[in-house]
């Protein structure tokens, strides 16, 4: 009896030891692929000059179309703001009020982004499916 209590005791061990590795070599890796997005209050002078994202509400009235394809515009947490400049063509939902995520480089006071995500809400429908909807 004493044998199997310990071969049992043996088991439980190897596999909790074993998911704990696995799971620490899950969470290893994917630390290194999710990329997670700061506030503008809470960017630092840590951050200049690494790809990073930051997340924000696109300030009122301060959306300025500097050529057909750049733009420079402010995004703000209600608590601080940084100005974005971004060359390329805009997503279809880009406007005053929206939140955006924008993905670049942050460099003195101004954040050169390449790449703009917009957060839209769960109801939102292409024009393409929502004509499709009308016309049924």
């Amino acid at each position: 009896m004493l044998k199997k209590t310990k071969n049992r005791l043996l088991l439980i061990l190897c596999s909790i030891t074993s998911c704990a590795l696995g799971i620490y070599i899950i969470l290893y890796n994917l630390e290194q692929n999710i990329t997670f997005f700061y506030p503008p209050s809470k960017i630092t002078s840590a951050l200049f000059n690494q790809e990073i994202r930051i997340g924000g509400i696109v300030k009122p009235n301060s959306i300025n179309k500097l050529k057909a394809n750049e733009i420079m515009f402010t995004i703000t947490d209600h608590a601080q703001e940084v100005k974005i400049f971004y060359r390329g063509m805009l997503p279809a939902l880009f406007r005053e009020n929206q939140g955006i995520v924008a993905q670049g480089k942050l460099s003195g006071d101004l954040f050169m982004a390449n790449e703009l995500l917009i957060k839209h809400d769960e109801n939102y429908m292409p024009p393409e499916v929502a004509q499709e909807f009308k016309n049924k």
